[in-house]
């Protein structure tokens, strides 16, 4: 069985501290790309509307294909989990190294995938024109993508992992 503690140190912390960086990072780039009076540094890109339009909707979407493509890995990664879990105990040794295995992916394609995403708000905040507040960073979804993925993969390698090995 699973404690309300461990759930409590390996997903909601690490999920929470993941927010923090994000909206830092977030933050550091508003510092970048705005001034303190909310024009632009620079507008190198010099893009008409429509353009400029069509770039910040690409980004858009590359986030929610690389968010599809992360929910297909994990739901391949907990059905092989969830298979290997209904077998007999105890466990072959090869069984437990997939166990393991699955634990590292998961942790592997979440730092991948938090990656993609802050790659991508990167630049679309290189586009944009008005600048945000620190509390709007919260209400985005990549904060959220970043955060929960970063839940998931800590409590998948630092919980579920350990559980299921023994």
């Amino acid at each position: 069985m699973i404690a309300l503690y461990d759930i409590f140190l390996t997903a909601i912390v690490p999920a929470t501290i993941a927010a923090i960086l994000f909206v830092l990072v977030m933050l550091a780039l508003r510092r970048a790309n705005f001034l303190p009076d909310g024009k632009r540094r620079d507008d190198w890109r010099k893009l008409d509307d429509e353009l400029l339009s069509n770039q910040i909707q690409y980004h858009n979407n590359a986030t929610y294909r690389a968010f599809e493509f992360y929910v297909k890995v994990l739901l391949a990664v907990f059905g092989g989990l969830a298979y290997i879990s209904l077998k007999p105990t105890p466990l072959p040794e090869h069984t437990r190294h997939l166990i393991d295995a699955a634990g590292w992916l998961v942790l592997g394609v979440s730092l991948l995938f938090s990656l993609l995403v802050l790659s991508h708000q990167r630049a679309k905040i290189e586009r944009w024109r008005r600048r945000y507040t620190w509390f709007e960073t919260v209400t985005w979804n990549e904060c959220w993508f970043v955060s929960a993925a970063a839940g998931i993969a800590f409590f998948t390698k630092l919980t579920i992992v350990p559980v299921l090995m023994n």
